[in-house]
């Protein structure tokens, strides 16, 4: 991702996965994108939520302020 130019931050003890496109779109959520499970024995119901719009900079500032707290690398 950091090949394409994507910025990405580790931070400690958050499992959601979170990202942020400019200041208009926010996805939040539990799924595991690179390593679900793809079968149905290990299949778990996790999901992720996609918001998009002009008010979202107060949740995205909120966000970054949380997970600024847990960085592990800048």
């Amino acid at each position: 991702m950091v090949s394409n130019g994507i910025e990405t931050r580790l931070v400690n003890r958050v499992h959601s996965k979170i990202v942020i496109g400019d200041d208009n779109l926010l996805c939040v959520g539990s799924f595991n994108w690179f390593s679900a499970s793809r079968d149905d024995w290990n299949a778990r119901y996790d999901t992720s939520l996609i918001y998009r719009g002009t008010n979202l900079n107060a949740e995205i500032d909120i966000i970054k302020s949380c997970l600024q707290q847990r960085l592990l690398q800048s």
